[in-house]
């Protein structure tokens, strides 16, 4: 704790010494975030009948291949955002509904990914179909950060549709990736 209060003074005290230069990039990007697990029952079953019915029946007919809890943070070793987004597109491409948070959301968001537009360009036939009809995003920014990858399947809300989902447990395929 004596560590943390040193840095914080440390960073407080060279404050004035910031260049002024602010740089705020010109280019503004659309993207449809924060998402809860009661919202993704509204989306999916509107005001008065939001349920994961719509969810369940995809994974069951087969248009939606299962869902993905993807999160990380960037890794000095790579090309900036590049494994999120190969990760990302190559499950979309597959038909896989993806919930995100962090540095992942992020690059999402800076890639296109975030709106329903972009299902057209990147998703397999099947979730483009799901996400055209009910006009969500493939790509779904959580609103919940937590750390730990256990918490973070929780506050991405897998777990939930997992309990609220009637699809045999052999047949679901959730994943989560960090």
């Amino acid at each position: 704790m004596e560590d943390a209060k040193r840095i914080v003074k440390i960073a407080i005290d060279n404050f004035e010494n910031r260049d002024s230069d602010v740089m705020i990039p010109k280019q503004k990007g659309i993207q449809v975030a924060g998402f809860g697990v009661e919202s993704i029952q509204y989306h999916l079953g509107g005001t008065f009948r939001g349920s994961y019915y719509t969810l369940n029946d995809n994974i069951i007919n087969g248009r939606i291949r299962g869902i993905a809890g993807v999160v990380g943070c960037n890794n000095a070793r790579t090309r900036h955002n590049e494994g999120h987004i190969q990760v990302v597109k190559e499950l979309i491409k597959n038909d896989v509904i993806v919930l995100t948070t962090g540095c992942n959301g992020i690059a999402c968001a800076m890639e296109g990914l975030l709106t329903p537009e972009s299902a057209a360009v990147f998703c397999g036939p099947g979730l483009t179909e799901v996400c055209e009809t009910v006009g969500i995003p493939p790509v779904k920014h959580a609103r919940k950060m937590i750390a730990h990858i256990d918490r973070k399947r929780k506050a991405l809300g897998i777990d939930k549709v997992r309990e609220r989902t009637l699809v045999d447990m052999a047949a679901r395929r959730d994943i989560a990736s960090a």
